[in-house]
C-alpha cells in the first residue's frame, strides 16, 4: 500500500513486520490486526526450512 503522507518515503520491496502480544477489545485495535498466529498457527511454519539443515528428501 502506497503511502499519501507528504514527505513519505517509498522503498520498493520493503517489509516490515511488527508484532506483538496485546489484544485489545477496541474496535479501531481490533480492525488494524491482520494475522492472529495462535491454536497452532506460527509466524514462521514448521515446515519452512532451518539455517544449516539438511534439506528434506522426498
Amino acid at each position: 500500500m502506497a503511502s499519501t503522507k507528504p514527505g513519505a518515503v517509498q522503498t520498493p520491496g520493503f517489509q516490515v513486520i511488527v508484532t506483538e502480544h496485546a489484544d485489545i477489545n477496541e474496535e479501531w485495535y481490533q480492525g488494524a490486526v491482520v494475522e492472529r498466529w495462535r491454536g497452532g498457527q506460527k509466524f514462521v511454519p514448521e515446515d519452512w526450512p532451518r539455517a544449516g539443515a539438511e534439506p528434506a528428501q522426498t
